[in-house]
């Protein structure tokens, strides 16, 4: 048969035309769930529009860029909506797929200087590891978002692991930083949170020779280390969000490490210089700490909300996130309350901080950490134990992520409608429908009755044991036991 091209034009383009519209249609929710959450209109108020040109780019490759970001998002998936998150340290594959096995949103870990540049050197003789590469592209392979804390300043740029850098060799600070953002911003690693050094409140010599942060006693210091780097990382990477180093904010001097004046001092100073260069603001967590914030709010609630009030007061709205909280799994004085806890007591925090974190408004919360450390001084904040046996903890976590990676924190339920002082009650709206999940428990040792109104309902325990339908009397009310132990309720 003769092939007439003009006669079968129209044709051709109808065809094209069919497979274009076609093609669009299956590429449009994959982009739409790729940004959902993925940057900076989740996790700093601003504008979600990636610019992904370097410095020395050509204008074709600034364009390549852009043609190809869907099929990123496609590869690696939209991040996940869920806000908790856990602390690790070293590069192990196996811990790994336990910090993506638990249903983590986030990662926080170590950006150690010392090990990528041991000797000063120029970005090209960098040693960059191939094992924490693998493990960068797993977690955003998962949808999981990854917190770098800058730690280990080499010794050719600084006296301390996390103290200040030689004033000399802060440029030397810069280059590292644009150099890591650029390789690891990008895909397939997707890292956009930076940390600027762990607990920068600290004053004390001897935490600081063992990594802690040591600005403490010279706020201007980390006030001129974050101007110094905030507009490079910018540069390199609009997206990338620069974090307030995680604030101790407790255990002050006289008697703890840590300078309760650093915070308004490092605020005063940026107010004379009218910007505040972090894009998020940073402090960390432990119930034994409860008392100092009890009169502000509930436990994390009361840190979070006079850190916020604080900021305000000096004209600073920044997003909150704890990179640092939890609870440990063992005993050291069984006559002390504060400092005695065990398996069961652990577990039941899980659900309790990230309920907390939520009504906080928090943008994430990192539960520290995932593995017990080593140490045999440390608490054993672990969700897995050293051998990496779970604890009952990590069961929890796990079963908190699926209960409530697609609910949106809706309200605090009051004591008129828990029934009870003592029961502490949240609700969640289902992203998929109309179901509610509240998580509730009984903040002392005993069982209390919360009236629900509704016709049916399910609880599920802490450890993902779920009940048959309990359902009214034909009246549309239910009563519930709710004790210490956690649990989620699913109202229709």
């Amino acid at each position: 048969m003769k092939f007439s091209f003009r006669g079968h034009l129209g044709w051709i383009l109808l065809c094209v035309l069919l497979v274009m519209s076609l093609l669009l249609a299956s590429q449009a929710p994959a982009v739409d769930a790729g940004r959902r959450g993925a940057g900076p209109d989740s996790v700093a108020g601003q504008e979600n529009q990636r610019s992904a040109d370097l410095p020395a780019m050509e204008a074709s490759d600034q364009l390549s860029q852009t043609v190809y970001l869907p099929a990123v998002y496609q590869t690696f998936g939209a991040y996940r909506p869920f806000s908790f998150g856990v602390q690790v340290y070293g590069v192990y594959e196996e811990t790994t797929a336990r910090a993506v096995g638990t249903g983590a949103g986030w990662v926080r870990m170590p950006l150690s200087w010392v090990a990528i540049e041991p000797e000063n050197t120029t970005p090209e003789h960098y040693r960059w590891s191939p094992g924490l590469e693998a493990e960068l592209r797993s977690y955003a392979s998962t949808g999981i978002r990854v917190i770098f804390t800058l730690t280990s300043n080499p010794l050719w740029a600084a006296e301390l692991p996390g103290g200040p850098v030689h004033e000399e060799d802060v440029g030397e600070l810069v280059e590292f930083l644009q150099t890591v953002v650029a390789r690891y911003g990008a895909a397939p690693y997707n890292v956009k949170h930076w940390e600027i050094y762990n607990e920068p409140d600290n004053g004390d010599l001897g935490y600081a020779s063992v990594g802690w942060g040591y600005f403490g006693d010279d706020p201007q210091a980390y006030v001129d280390l974050l101007e110094a780097v905030y507009q490079p990382i910018k540069a390199i990477d609009p997206e990338a969000q620069v974090l307030f180093g995680g604030l101790a904010y407790d255990n002050w001097e006289p008697y703890g490490p840590f300078v309760m004046t650093f915070l308004d001092d490092v605020l005063t100073l940026m107010q004379g210089h009218g910007s505040y260069p972090f894009d998020m603001m940073n402090f960390h967590y432990y119930p034994v700490f409860w008392a100092n914030w009890e009169p502000y709010g509930t436990d994390i609630i009361g840190k979070a909300e006079f850190i916020r009030d604080k900021l305000l007061t000096y004209g600073v709205n920044r997003p909150l996130i704890c990179t640092e909280a939890g609870l440990w799994s063992d005993c050291r004085d069984p006559e002390d309350d504060v400092v005695c806890s065990s398996y069961e007591e652990q577990s039941r925090y899980v659900p309790r901080l990230y309920a907390r974190g939520e009504a906080a408004d928090l943008k994430t919360n990192i539960w520290f950490m995932l593995v017990d450390s080593e140490n045999p001084y440390d608490y054993k904040h672990g969700l897995l134990e050293n051998d990496l046996e779970p604890k009952p903890a990590f069961a929890a976590y796990q079963v908190l992520a699926e209960q409530l990676t697609s609910a949106d924190y809706v309200r605090t339920l009051a004591p008129n409608e828990t029934g009870s002082e003592q029961i502490e009650a949240y609700e969640f709206l289902c992203e998929e429908g109309p179901e509610r999940v509240i998580v509730a428990w009984a903040n002392d040792e005993s069982n209390h009755i919360m009236v629900l109104a509704g016709s049916c309902l399910t609880i599920t325990d802490k450890y993902g044991v779920e009940s048959d339908p309990i359902c009214d009397g034909g009246d549309g009310v239910i009563e519930v036991s709710i004790g210490p132990s956690p649990v989620y309720l699913r109202v229709p």
